[in-house]
């Protein structure tokens, strides 16, 4: 099984119709979608996804943005999923100072409304996965051209091709 990664396209983005461009900007990058569903963030949900949060000036803001719609929970699996899902979705925190072609920084404006997030650690992706969704909801298949997105699906299906 490759590298899985969880992402999480927040509702800012859903209530600016760009829901469409994030997951092709997804796919063309290379990942397979796994799993996908819509969510709602819950006060419980925001409070175990950013330990602390509640206790951030910013914590009524950000409730009021991310509970504004729900927000589409994403499974991707790549090469190197977490560390390539991470710095593709937007390291830097803010993106009003990510100068990348991060996916954060070519949608979102502000902190306060930043498209994605991204889990930053194999702990984190467990977490995330865990909180959102169950093992029926995780679909394994091969995707077309997938031997083209990594050497381990070149070894894997890239055969056909010799």
């Amino acid at each position: 099984m490759a590298e899985r990664t969880f992402l999480l396209i927040k509702s800012d983005a859903v209530q600016r119709c760009l829901v469409g461009n994030v997951i092709t900007e997804i796919e063309n990058k290379g990942f397979k979608l796994v799993g996908m569903k819509f969510v709602f963030l819950s006060d419980d949900v925001l409070k175990e996804m950013y330990d602390g949060i509640e206790s951030k000036p910013f914590f009524a803001q950000y409730k009021a943005v991310v509970q504004s719609a729900p927000c589409l929970a994403l499974i991707v699996e790549g090469h190197l999923a977490v560390e390539n899902g991470f710095s593709f979705s937007g390291a830097e925190r803010k993106p009003e100072n990510d100068r990348s072609l991060s996916i954060r920084n070519r949608f979102a404006m502000w902190t306060g409304a930043d498209v994605i997030h991204r889990a930053a650690s194999p702990e984190e992706v467990a977490k995330n996965i865990r909180m959102f969704f169950r093992e029926e909801e995780i679909f394994s298949y091969y995707k077309m051209g997938e031997e083209f997105c990594s050497e381990e699906s070149w070894n894997k299906y890239g055969s056909r091709w010799s």
